[in-house]
């Protein structure tokens, strides 16, 4: 995505992203991750196909709202968000699989 926005971020700030979409997925007592944990979750947001992968990228991560998205791709709001929906649906899934094993 490509705005007028400036959307760099520190490393500190993404550690912090990382951690809050973390905890989605990972029913832990407190707000300290593995880095085991966190880095399944990236695998498994990598291995999403490149719709649903975009989406949580760009929301969670770089801080786009639906709006900003659909006006720089002409991609309904609606869509945007049923795509982050499923998304989120099927890194639970992945996840609950990795934690059977």
């Amino acid at each position: 995505m490509r705005t007028k926005k400036e959307r760099i971020r520190n490393e500190d700030e993404l550690e912090f992203l990382w951690t809050e979409f973390t905890s989605l997925f990972y029913e832990v007592d407190n707000e300290t991750y593995t880095l085991q944990l966190k880095s399944e979750l990236k695998n498994a947001i990598v291995s999403l196909k490149p719709s649903y992968r975009d989406i949580i990228i760009a929301v969670d991560f770089e801080g786009y709202t639906y709006k900003e998205i659909t006006e720089e791709t002409g991609i309904p709001s609606g869509t945007l968000m049923s795509r982050r929906h499923r998304a989120i649906a099927i890194l639970s899934k992945q996840i609950e699989i990795n934690k059977e094993h």
